[in-house]
């Protein structure tokens, strides 16, 4: 078979091992079979193999069958012999196939592939995740951390004065951040020096700047101005405003508007001496009406 000891077992490969336990081969032999070595093997079948039929003997003596003390058992019988069982205990390692697996009152162990798979997988996954920490390496990281920390010392600054942590800065940070020192040292994220004086970005400054209330608006508001005609309901109203009507001239354009019921918004340019040039311009109304605005004022006067 080709030689791929240097990858993962499959599920196919398993069903071999199942098939050359149940034919009584060695370690070896089902080895050199799938092309792993012969530990690879061995330790595949320890670690996966599961116990199917617990032994219900008192004490799991050689001489059970043959016992003169009427398998009264006791650890200090005379003629107690450990059960051994070279084909569960060495090679292949578990009871698949075995003969005597009628009679057999000791423990069982059998191997399932499908079972075996299912764990390897599980370990995988489960590898990648959670912190690579056991709880001894964990309490001597934090209690060389808390003490820098309440200092005020980054975690950069705690690895270069203890190098013998043997950790990098981001994977310190990480520890901290996800409380892994939180129930042992009660380190937190906001023991962190730069966390806590960290300041808003500038783009984010800009978005909570406070509105000004500019002086020049005071007074000038549209709130002042319905106000201002409520209190002088008679007095003469004009507005006007300015619209650039070129972007290469820079042409401003006033246009006037009455707000009587009888009056209409007149428009007139800035440059009077370019209205024939411009004559067709649409700005609402057609042309200009530039006298318009004195004799509409007149009219005002005199009604």
């Amino acid at each position: 078979m080709k030689n791929n000891a240097f990858l993962h077992l499959a599920l196919d490969e398993r069903h071999i091992i199942l098939t050359g336990i149940k034919n009584g081969s060695t370690k070896t032999e089902i080895a050199q079979t799938i092309g792993k070595d012969k530990s690879t093997v061995g330790k595949e079948i320890k670690l996966h193999r599961s116990l199917t039929h617990k032994c219900s003997i008192p004490l799991k003596c050689a001489a059970y069958r043959k016992c003169v003390f009427e398998r009264r058992c006791t650890a200090d019988c005379p003629e107690y012999q450990p059960f051994r069982c070279s084909r569960r205990d060495r090679s292949p390692g578990t009871c698949d196939g075995c003969f005597g697996w009628k009679y057999c009152r000791f423990n069982k162990y059998t191997y399932s592939p499908e079972e075996a798979q299912a764990d390897y997988r599980e370990t995988l996954v489960d590898s990648g995740q959670g912190v690579n920490l056991t709880v001894s390496e964990a309490k001597k990281i934090a209690s060389v951390a808390k003490s820098l920390l309440d200092k005020g010392l980054s975690p950069y600054r705690i690895l270069e004065i203890h190098p013998e942590l043997n950790i990098s800065e981001k994977t310190l940070y990480n520890y901290i951040e996800s409380g892994v020192f939180h129930k042992i040292a009660g380190i937190t994220a906001l023991d962190l020096r730069r966390q806590v004086s960290r300041k808003f970005s500038k783009k984010k400054s800009i978005t909570h700047k406070k509105r000004k209330e500019n002086k020049y608006l005071k007074g000038r508001t549209y709130k002042d101005y319905k106000q201002y005609i409520d209190e002088n309901p008679d007095v003469f109203i004009v507005q006007m405003d300015t619209v650039y009507n070129s972007e290469v001239l820079l042409r401003k354009t006033r246009a006037v508007h009455v707000p009587t019921s009888f009056g209409f918004p007149m428009i007139f340019g800035r440059h009077a001496n370019l209205r024939c040039k411009y004559g067709n311009r649409h700005f609402g109304c057609r042309g200009y009406c530039v006298d318009t605005v004195e004799k509409m004022q007149r009219k005002f006067k005199s009604t």
